[in-house]
């Protein structure tokens, strides 16, 4: 399916249909399983693996880790943009405020439990998942240093344990939102369009390092630990952290030291976001709109329109970046990698309206309202049934 095709519905009669791959959420020993069953079919003549792997990819079955939801701003930050009972958040444009973090995925490659009580493998500590996914990350020098003593053991040990297949880690990110901008402004002839929209979200990068060491306290950070089957008590102490690779960093002309109950003023460095929505943006919102709109954006690694091409100025139409269906943003993840989404608005009046629309209740591995393939990771629950959304689901693809 292209870049382009992907929130279409089908015009197949239903009985020429295919279920959609998100359809099914299988965890790594589900693709395992799946690929032994296959493998066995014929034991006198089994499939050759390479025609395994490739029904496996056609099929998109692969392993997947799942984040939803956001961390609502206002409670720690004062924010007056945030509506708790109504579970939404406001970027305003002007101020410090006018880009906002929503979210970040797990490390790419990262396979949390499988619920063998045996494996004494690395794990992300269960209290530390729902947090690090939320936690505001903070612009840090890229003069300072970075303690890596224990990068390589852990990257090494998730690519083992999510057996990794491929030269690329990472295959399908899926992004779900629901927004909406201020219902006004721009030009008339743009409203209801994604022409002249200033109310968009963009997608970071953030990198992944490990250390016995402390920490910097301001990045975001989880604990990883090897625990006894009986005990469960930690034998490992790793901390992980990332450094965000973009948005870009640069040093903040307003700060002051004195002052850092301001955001605008509290730390010498700054993140460097473009003023206008640019061609890598992951999706605009539709110009003086004030209905929510549910948006479905998927990356694949193999994409290919061309950013000039006829198949980009469809993907400009749907609010999407020009850049992003290329696949060259998938392609170069590597192993501890983490994706991340921020909202943007920009120009006075204008206004991001995101809404998470579940009520939350958190739930440990192996439960939830939607099962991650890589079952484990803390998610949330919905007591009405319905999605949390934002969304952004990671695929991999294993051997």
């Amino acid at each position: 399916m292209s870049g382009t095709d992907q929130n279409k519905e089908s015009e197949l009669p239903l009985n020429m249909q295919f279920y959609d791959s998100e359809r099914y959420q299988p965890s790594l020993e589900d693709v395992l399983t799946v690929k032994n069953i296959l493998f066995t079919l014929r034991p006198e003549s089994p499939l050759p693996l390479e025609l395994i792997d490739a029904i496996i990819d056609l099929s998109e079955y692969w392993p997947h880790t799942t984040t939803k939801g956001f961390f609502f701003p206002g409670q720690e930050e004062g924010d007056q943009n945030v509506n708790i009972s109504r579970r939404e958040v406001t970027i305003r444009a002007g101020g410090p405020l006018e880009n906002k973090f929503l979210l970040r995925t797990l490390p790419i490659g990262y396979p949390p439990s499988q619920g063998n009580n045996n494996d004494s493998s690395l794990e992300i500590h269960s209290e530390d998942q729902w947090k690090f996914s939320k936690q505001i990350p903070k612009p840090l020098s890229r003069d300072r240093e970075i303690p890596q003593d224990a990068t390589e053991e852990v990257l090494n040990e998730w690519a083992e344990r999510s057996q990794i297949r491929g030269e690329y880690p990472c295959k399908k990110i899926v992004f779900h939102l629901r927004s909406h901008d201020q219902g006004w402004g721009g030009v008339r002839t743009d409203k209801g369009t994604y022409r002249g929209s200033y109310t968009w979200f963009d997608v970071g990068l953030e990198r992944t390092y490990a250390t016995r060491k402390e920490l910097i306290p301001e990045s975001p950070s989880f604990h990883l630990s090897s625990s006894d089957s009986d005990t469960q008590v930690s034998t490992n102490g790793i901390k992980c952290s990332t450094r965000t690779i973009f948005p870009d960093v640069q040093d903040n002309p307003s700060y002051d030291r004195e002052n850092d109950a301001n955001p605008a003023t509290k730390y010498p460095q700054m993140f460097v976001h473009t003023l206008n929505p640019d061609n890598k943006i992951l999706q605009r919102n539709k110009t003086a709109t004030r209905v929510f709109e549910d948006h479905k954006i998927i990356w694949r690694f193999n994409d290919d329109i061309h950013p000039e091409s006829p198949e980009a100025d469809e993907l400009e139409a749907q609010g999407r970046g020009r850049e992003t269906a290329n696949g060259e943003f998938v392609r170069n993840l590597k192993i501890g990698d983490v994706v991340t989404l921020w909202a943007k608005a920009r120009f006075p009046g204008w206004a991001n309206t995101v809404e998470d629309e579940s009520s939350r209740r958190f739930s440990g591995p192996f439960r939830g309202a939607h099962t991650c393939c890589f079952q484990g990771v803390v998610e949330e629950q919905t007591e009405k049934g319905g999605e949390s959304l934002p969304e952004i689901v990671v695929n991999v693809g294993m051997r």
